[in-house]
């Protein structure tokens, strides 16, 4: 039963939830069945977000674009106050980010860290505290009617540009900010991805995908139907959908999610790389319905012994196999960042070409990796020396 007490404050990451699964989005922030627990990578991405806005007000203070020696004592700082773990993974990050990254020279119109509110059925500007549609913008310059927006991401994986320009959260964030400057001279919304992990490497780990005024009106209008949807369910009005995909391999709600009760075992159709790519979205799903299953099952046969069933007695054996099931394919190509179509085609039959661009992506991966648990090893083993 989702609360309808008060209404929830959405913002570029909830609507990317919402519309990837309404279902979990409820079970989130209307019904909190589970609060956010935090981890590495989140205090990791925090604290590289923290360097980079004291770096950069630093830099705009004194008309820098590059200040080395304060960059370390910042990032120092920085990493006093963290766990030893993560402080060992943010040096080498921090180190890279300080001696590749040049801030941009401030425009006089920038913002870093901007808190951005808008009203939810207007769209017009007003103040973040009062807003129920809002968002945060870790660093933007405004110049001849474009809007450049810079992100920090720590994760191993470079996206296509092509897929950034479809991603929803940035999307929003692009709107967001395009209605917060409220000018009519604003024609584009530039959002430059910069991942840390591949800063000193070829383009510098740079994505980037642009947003024009058309497209933003676009977006706003999608964002007031999204809203719309959240509120009715709020209400009580309907109820929230659930869309079985990848993402149900690590949601942490799927076993009290409604999709596995009704999941019936009728085989479905794949008459293109779309229907392909959602068929092994929906066996992978199964399959970890299916291993979930399993452990609570075999926790049975362990307490009580093999059970009657009603067509076999249940045993549990356990096996381990490398076949190249389609779900497997597309995970590690995703991982890779290549398309949907490089993994159907991957399983049609591989190709050369195919093989051996998705092999030079996994040797850089692998060496940025490589290096950088080497990076971390030595830190940590460093800060254990010096601790008495």
């Amino acid at each position: 039963m989702t609360s309808s007490l008060s209404r929830v404050t959405l913002g570029p990451t909830k609507l990317k939830l919402w519309a990837e699964c309404p279902q979990r989005f409820t079970f989130r922030y209307l019904d909190k069945v589970m609060p956010d627990a935090d981890s590495d990578p989140a205090a990791l991405g925090r604290a590289l977000h923290l360097l980079a806005e004291r770096y950069t007000r630093h830099c705009w203070a004194g008309g820098l674009r590059t200040d080395y020696d304060r960059g370390r004592a910042l990032a120092e700082e920085i990493e006093a106050d963290l766990e030893l773990q993560v402080g060992a993974q943010f040096a080498p990050l921090a180190a890279a980010y300080i001696e590749h990254a040049a801030v941009p020279t401030r425009t006089p119109r920038a913002g870093i860290e901007q808190e951005i509110g808008i009203d939810e059925e207007t769209h017009a500007p007003v103040p973040y505290d009062t807003a129920l549609l809002r968002g945060r913008v870790d660093r933007w310059t405004y110049e001849s009617g474009r809007v450049l927006i810079s992100d920090l991401k720590t994760s191993w994986v470079m996206p296509p540009e092509s897929e950034i320009e479809n991603d929803v959260q940035l999307a929003v964030n692009a709107y967001l900010i395009w209605k917060h400057l409220d000018d009519p001279e604003v024609y584009a919304v530039t959002i430059q991805l910069e991942h840390v992990r591949y800063i000193g490497h070829k383009d510098h780990g740079i994505r980037r995908a642009e947003f024009h005024a058309s497209r933003l009106t676009r977006i706003g209008e999608w964002i007031k139907r999204r809203t719309a949807e959240v509120r009715a369910v709020e209400r009580g009005e309907s109820v929230p959908a659930v869309r079985v995909g990848d993402h149900c391999r690590h949601c942490p709600f799927i076993e009290a999610c409604p999709a596995y009760a009704g999941m019936s075992g009728v085989a479905l159709p794949a008459r293109s790389p779309e229907e392909a790519a959602a068929l092994a979205d929906r066996i992978g799903a199964l399959e970890e319905a299916l291993k979930r299953h399993k452990a609570a099952l075999k926790e049975a046969v362990s307490e009580f012994g093999p059970l009657a069933g009603s067509t076999a007695e249940a045993g549990i054996q356990t096996r381990e196999t490398m076949d190249l099931e389609p779900q497997s394919v597309l995970d590690a190509v995703r991982e890779l960042g290549g398309t949907v179509e490089e993994a159907v085609g991957l399983l049609r039959g591989p190709d050369r070409a195919t093989i051996r661009k998705l092999d030079a992506r996994l040797r850089q991966a692998l060496e940025a990796r490589a290096q950088y648990r080497t990076d971390t090893a030595l830190r940590v083993s460093a800060k254990k020396e010096e601790q008495p």
